[in-house]
């Protein structure tokens, strides 16, 4: 299938792309919380954002949106054990905060998630 993009709509998202690349970066310093890492692509019909949530259950996922902000909150308890003292820790464990910044509004009643083996996949 080919079809043709109008380059200002090409130029806004490539803006948009940047501004999502930006909005990680600052979210990721953040050493009070666990980086969340998503992949989000667009279609005809909506947007489809995967995240990784190993070891967190669907209860536990908060997921808002408000105009063009999609909001991840939660927090992942793997392992979580304070008696423990460990030689080596590296997997995540904390609460989780993403905010990612969608090119157009998108229906809070339309959206669609799942979490199967540590995805989150939403479409909006």
């Amino acid at each position: 299938m080919f079809y043709m993009t109008h380059p200002h709509r090409r130029m806004q998202r490539m803006h948009h792309m940047h501004h999502l690349m930006e909005q990680a970066q600052r979210q990721s310093q953040a050493s009070d919380r666990v980086r969340v890492p998503v992949d989000v692509r667009e279609t005809d019909e909506a947007y489809f954002i995967s995240a990784m949530l190993p070891g967190v259950d669907s209860e536990d996922v908060d997921i808002q949106v408000h105009d063009r902000m999609l909001t991840l909150k939660g927090e992942m308890k793997i392992g979580q054990d304070d008696d423990v003292e460990y030689l080596l820790r590296e997997q995540p464990n904390g609460r989780f905060l993403r905010e990612l910044r969608l090119p157009e509004p998108v229906d809070a009643e339309k959206i669609k998630a799942k979490l199967t083996n540590g995805v989150l996949t939403i479409e909006a």
